[in-house]
């Protein structure tokens, strides 16, 4: 699997004169299958709007997205998205959020009872399948968000930094738990976080962006050895250099 996005330009209109405000500017990037690549950058510099163009939620000015050489046109079982407010269904048990992955699918009713033992498992919540969101603590609905991303047997699953409102004990065991569940899964991820520890804890890559309009500042392959341990000296360095990397004025535009 290959992601690759092309010279892609992003611009929104801010008012009724018509005047665009651009939010992303001539970036490019490809990441391979099995990658878990963690974008970082100022608020507001555009990473959640470049995780909806890759969603297909929204459509660039001009450049492309492809995925293994196909266009995105649109929103498509090969890519998940995983929000930070969860978005599970309140009206719906574990097991029938979980379920709603295969439905995408097209899966038959009757074949879809094992497959979702299997991620509900997979995510540690074996015993709370007829558990409804409400009676669920803010990890475990964000466990339910996975597996149900992962039922639709996504190529790339988006996140969009889907620990940030969880405590920081809970956060870091959802990391861990993520890293688990991802190693077993082999999936692509794209995780957008403001967090710098966060990202060099959980990524293959960190990818910076600048402030907005988004450009790629540096692209940096981790060859940090996991379990990471953030206080290793190279796990310092290297968050000491991405924090430093964010703190120096972006270059400006050729």
């Amino acid at each position: 699997m290959k992601l690759r996005i092309s010279h892609i330009e992003k611009t929104y209109s801010t008012n009724e004169t018509g005047r665009r405000l651009r939010i992303i500017n001539d970036l490019s990037l490809e990441i391979e299958g099995s990658e878990l690549v963690c974008l970082v950058g100022p608020s507001g510099c555009g990473k959640s709007t470049l995780l909806r163009l890759i969603a297909g939620l929204e459509q660039p000015d001009s450049g492309d997205i492809q995925v293994d050489g196909q266009p995105i046109d649109g929103p498509h079982a090969d890519r998940g998205m995983i929000f930070q407010d969860y978005a599970l269904f309140p009206w719906r048990s574990v097991q029938k959020n979980v379920e709603f992955g295969l439905e995408i699918r097209g899966v038959p009713a009757r074949d879809r009872g094992g497959v979702t033992a299997k991620l509900i498992h997979m995510v540690g919540l074996a015993g709370f399948e007829n558990r409804f969101p409400h009676q669920l603590s803010g990890g475990m609905r964000q466990r339910v968000a996975i597996a149900r991303a992962l039922a639709a047997d996504p190529k790339v699953i988006l996140m969009d930094e889907p620990f940030a409102s969880l405590d920081s004990q809970v956060r870091k065991q959802m990391q861990h738990e993520l890293l688990r569940i991802l190693q077993e899964a082999r999936k692509t991820i794209v995780f957008v976080t403001h967090s710098v520890e966060e990202a060099v804890y959980l990524g293959d890559r960190v990818v910076v962006l600048t402030g907005r309009p988004a450009r790629i500042k540096a692209d940096y392959r981790l060859d940090l050895p996991r379990p990471r341990d953030p206080l290793d000296e190279r796990f310092i360095a290297f968050r000491r250099l991405v924090l430093g990397l964010l703190e120096r004025p972006d270059p400006v535009a050729g």
